[in-house]
């Protein structure tokens, strides 16, 4: 598993950051970079590979309770 961060530029004002994406492979991130470059200027990538990963377990149930 990999995690892939990067920062877009899509014109003078506007830019765009993502701190991390998991990414199943080294592929598969760079089709997801290819998938951004068509909308704006990468200015920064980078990909880490996280050794340890494991998916977490947890489970998030919805409410329709705002307070809950």
């Amino acid at each position: 598993m990999f995690s892939l961060s990067y920062k877009v530029q899509y014109s003078d004002t506007e830019f765009s950051t993502c701190l991390g994406l998991l990414c199943p492979t080294e592929e598969y991130a760079n089709e997801m970079l290819d998938l951004i470059s068509e909308r704006g200027t990468i200015l920064e990538t980078n990909l880490r590979e996280l050794e340890n990963y494991k998916p977490s377990t947890r489970k998030v149930y919805a409410t329709t309770r705002s307070w809950e």
